[in-house]
Order: structure tokens, then C-alpha cells, then sequence
């Protein structure tokens, strides 16, 4: 065992390096498709369940087999990574951090 060297296999690295660049903007993008309108059009705050108009909020945003609050919950996640601001500087991190796309994907050949 003594002057071993484990040496890590680099493709699974560089397999990742040169596609996450690509998921996460389409990723981002196919959320804003499918959930549209309903990103931006949802409570601002839990609050609501506590309001005059918690009983039409949980009749309007409830799902077919998930509670109003739940899909508000689950909303605001998806909110936060295709709408927010949040979600615009990861998008950036993604496609950036390792570098520049068209160089990483040359030197992948």
C-alpha cells in the first residue's frame, strides 16, 4: 500500500461540468412554461389562511388531491427558482462557474 496513488476518473466530472451549464436554464425555463401565470398569481403571504378570505383561497388554489396550502407551498418553491431574482443569479452560477460553456465543451472532445 505504501506509494499508492488513487487516481478519481474525470469524465463523470467533466460529464457534469459541461451539461449543468445547460440543465438549469432549460429546467428553469420548462418550470415558467408548465406553471405559467400561476407563479406570479398566488398569495404574498401564509397570512391569508388567517384573513376574511381564507375560505375562498382555499377553495381557488387547492388541488385535485393536495390542500390549498400545500400547492401555495409548493408554488413558491418553484417561484423562487424560475421567476425570482434568486433564481436569475443561480441560472448565472450555473452556466459560468466552471468556466466558459463553448471552451469547457472543446476541451471535452
Amino acid at each position: 500500500m505504501k506509494n499508492e496513488f488513487y487516481i478519481p476518473d474525470f469524465r463523470p466530472l467533466r460529464a457534469i461540468r459541461n451539461s449543468g451549464n445547460r440543465w438549469y436554464p432549460r429546467s428553469r425555463e420548462i418550470l415558467q412554461l408548465i406553471l405559467a401565470g400561476g407563479l406570479m398569481y398566488q398569495p404574498a403571504s401564509f397570512s391569508v389562511f388567517d384573513s376574511p378570505i381564507k375560505e375562498d383561497i382555499k377553495k381557488n388554489f387547492r388541488g385535485a388531491n393536495i390542500s390549498a396550502k400545500e400547492k401555495i407551498q409548493i408554488y413558491k418553491i418553484a417561484s423562487e427558482l424560475a421567476v425570482s431574482g434568486f433564481g436569475s443569479r443561480h441560472e448565472l452560477y450555473e452556466r459560468y462557474y466552471a468556466g466558459d460553456p463553448l471552451f469547457l465543451r472543446i476541451n471535452s472532445q
